[in-house]
């Protein structure tokens, strides 16, 4: 049987066993291949679909080599999965970006204090809340806690 057979000289494969594997299926896929001298392309022949084969020899290990499998479904798995991500960072900036727009505050500081002074219910704060959430402080929680107290208590006006 045929396989695809490649030689790294990486110190590790510890960074490569994705792309590798993908780069090894997209081989073993493929219908054609570059003659060697480059002047054209011959049909690939059948090889095998279920692995790939590296000689790896270490740049920081002179005279010593590996022969280490590669897992081609695997790798076919892996470049469906990149050529998805690909996808969505083609489209990302259509889906994603500037969707919603950025919530601007409707009262000033001075302005909420007030508002939450004139709130009689814990629903005209939980309002003012979410009309103002992007500038409301826990200073601003206190104030409308103490009014609610001051209502439940019988002392609001």
């Amino acid at each position: 049987t045929h396989v695809i057979g490649d030689v790294k000289t990486s110190k590790t494969l510890r960074y490569g066993w994705l792309g590798f594997s993908v780069q090894f299926a997209s081989y073993a896929d493929a219908t054609h291949m570059l003659r060697l001298d480059g002047s054209g392309w011959d049909l690939m022949p059948e090889v095998s679909p279920d692995y790939a084969v590296v000689a790896h020899v270490p740049s920081n290990q002179p005279g010593h080599c590996s022969m280490v499998t590669f897992d081609l479904h695997a790798g076919r798995e892996y470049l469906d999965l990149a050529l998805e991500v690909y996808r969505a960072r083609q489209e990302a900036e259509k889906r994603v970006a500037r969707k919603w727009d950025i919530p601007v505050p409707t009262s000033t500081q001075d302005e909420l204090v007030a508002k939450i002074k004139a709130a009689r219910t814990s629903q005209d704060l939980s309002e003012l809340w979410a009309a103002n959430a992007a500038v409301w402080t826990p200073e601003l929680t206190e104030l409308g806690m103490d009014i609610i107290a001051k209502y439940a208590a019988g002392q609001g006006q």
